[in-house]
């Protein structure tokens, strides 16, 4: 996903390693203001691109202090908001001047909460902001952040399958909706904004680079005839209940505000009760549902100009209509909660975008923010005496690099310890169609647990429209097949008329699984690690045959989308070591 986030630090990821120390002496002038160059930046760049990943990392790391602890100091030693802003704002130019635009929006979203963390932390330091903003480049020791999760002990229990009766449901997987009010047809959709396809986009300079009409596979959202199209579609299922798993909100921050982002989440929740009428909807928030973007502050954060609690109000009143009154305190909490869907399965519903190194406040509270993964522990044991399944919804997976280190850790360890309890895992995000199969930890041949990514109905970027139907088993929630459908977008903007959906594939045909259980889900990732073709065919479906899936995908880069299966802490898999062999 295209994703150049502010924070002063951040911007200084694209400085390479120079030839000679003048030119890391200019970059160090230039961060503390007492020098320029207009030709600076692109030599960094020119420099940078010049080496390798290891060196590339080293000096991000190290101007990622400098200019941190620079936005720190600045500020502490008495710097005003317009002094901050333009001290950003050459960063923007310095390291990023391709994208300085799209750099300077993130310092207006994010301006007000950064000042606040510096003023109400002053022990902040640049090495602890870097080390989870660039946590993906291993910056700086995490050791000094020691929280863990009480985890009961014990062994996950079997679920009784004395009432395992043979009901079969039907499940929606809905996720990044992702909807823009400011949707143009015709704009320009290759803009060096956050977002095209917009009013505020300007003119195209060729004819395929004009929005399309039904939405288009540059960096643009959808607009709102497209989400009619889409639950006009839903309207033809008989579903059981439905997963919402967040980003309803576009991509365009500029264009974002407490009042805009409520107004779109009351508009998507009603469009959804109208259209499906009586069957439940279990939503989640994503990362874009805040503003500002990706920030979730913790509960001690009441100053109205930063605190997301007016989120988690909007959320819990809306979500009360599906939900009922029950689940309003932990939602008012921190946006998470857990409901009985049928009797023997629970849902539990997680915020897990406050893993997510984007959000701003990580800088503030880095600990189990909101009691969450705690509060996710006693609810899976009480789940487990009770002998319910549990699925969980959580919109970060786990195992992806933006997901910190330690949240993900804490998580890790409550499905190993429930992974019998846990019948299934949902997430969204990425974008992508896939899987992440977990493995125990202590034996690298057994699958433990499973958890799937609903894909996205954004095009954003290069994907085709999309939704998931899961075919869920006995009262224990054991999903026995899923079906994606899904239509072609640029054959729904040449034809002039409504964009034609169809079944893309089914899981279980498509990749030769008997059965959606441990054993399968093993032989799948050996399989896909020798089968290049089927390997080949997972890495379209991610995109659902959209532009994505046309760029070339050599061995290294097929090995790499393998891994990601599996890999579902930072650390690569011992399986994807194991089971790849293709050539």
């Amino acid at each position: 996903m295209k994703n150049i986030i502010f924070h002063f630090f951040t911007v200084a990821c694209l400085l390479g390693h120079g030839k000679s120390l003048e030119l890391q002496d200019e970059v160090e002038m230039s961060i503390n203001g007492s020098t320029s160059n207009e030709n600076l930046a692109n030599r960094i760049q020119e420099f940078y691109y010049a080496k390798n990943a290891t060196e590339r990392n080293q000096w991000s790391c190290n101007i990622c202090r400098l200019v941190a602890n620079k936005g720190i100091s600045l500020q502490q030693l008495g710097g005003d908001k317009k002094q901050i802003c333009k001290f950003a704002s050459d960063m923007c130019d310095l390291f990023l001047p391709n994208d300085a635009l799209q750099c300077n929006r993130y310092v207006d979203n994010l301006i007000d909460s950064w000042m606040y963390i510096v003023e109400n932390k002053p022990e902040i330091k640049a090495e602890s902001v870097c080390r989870i903003r660039m946590q993906d480049k291993n910056c700086f020791p995490d050791s000094e952040v020691n929280w863990e999760i009480n985890i009961p002990k014990g062994e996950s229990r079997a679920l009784s399958t004395a009432a395992n009766n043979k009901v079969q449901y039907k499940v929606l997987h809905l996720t990044d909706i992702h909807y823009d009010p400011l949707y143009k047809v015709g704009a320009n959709a290759v803009c060096k904004d956050v977002l095209c396809c917009e009013s505020i986009s300007g003119t195209p300079n060729a004819p395929n680079e004009a929005a399309g009409y039904w939405g288009d596979y540059h960096v643009c959202d959808m607009p709102w005839y497209s989400i009619d199209d889409l639950m006009e579609q839903l309207s033809q299922h008989n579903f059981s209940w439905v997963y919402l798993t967040g980003d309803l909100i576009g991509h365009q921050i500029a264009a974002t505000s407490p009042r805009i982002n409520s107004d779109i989440i009351k508009k998507i929740s009603q469009k959804l009760r109208d259209t499906l009428k009586n069957v439940p909807v279990y939503p989640i928030l994503g990362n874009h549902e805040p503003n500002p973007v990706d920030a979730f502050s913790p509960e001690i954060v009441t100053k109205s100009t930063v605190s997301t609690q007016w989120l988690l109000n909007v959320v819990a009143e809306e979500w009360a209509y599906w939900l009922g009154p029950d689940a309003k305190t932990t939602i008012r909490k921190g946006g998470y909660y857990s409901t009985v869907i049928r009797p023997g399965l629970r849902v539990i519903a997680l915020n897990s975008n406050v893993c997510f190194t984007n959000n701003i406040w990580l800088f503030y509270e880095e600990g189990d923010v909101f009691g969450q993964l705690q509060w996710l522990a006693n609810t899976l044991l009480e789940a487990e005496r009770r002998n319910e399944a549990v699925h969980i919804l959580a919109h970060v997976p786990a195992g992806e690099p933006t997901c910190l280190k330690k949240w993900n850790h804490g998580y890790r360890q409550i499905i190993n310890r429930f992974h019998n309890t846990i019948t299934a895992q949902f997430n969204g995000h990425t974008h992508a169609d896939g899987l992440k199969i977990f493995y125990d930890s202590k034996k690298q041949n057994e699958v433990i647990n499973v958890a799937f990514n609903g894909g996205s109905f954004t095009t954003f970027v290069g994907n085709n429209p999309n939704y998931k139907i899961y075919d869920i088993e006995g009262r224990h929630g054991h999903v026995s097949n899923y079906k994606v459908w899904m239509y072609d977008l640029s054959e729904a903007n040449k034809s002039g008329k409504k964009p034609k959906w169809f079944q893309l594939y089914s899981f279980r045909e498509t990749f030769q699984i008997d059965k959606l259980n441990q054993e399968g889900f093993h032989e799948l990732v050996k399989k896909l690690g020798s089968n290049k073709q089927m390997l080949e065919t997972y890495r379209r479906f991610r995109s659902r045959n959209g532009t994505a899936s046309l760029t070339r995908c050599d061995v290294n880069c097929l090995r790499s989308l393998y891994c990601e299966i599996t890999q579902t802490e930072h650390e690569e898999s011992a399986q994807c070591g194991q089971w790849f062999k293709i050539q």
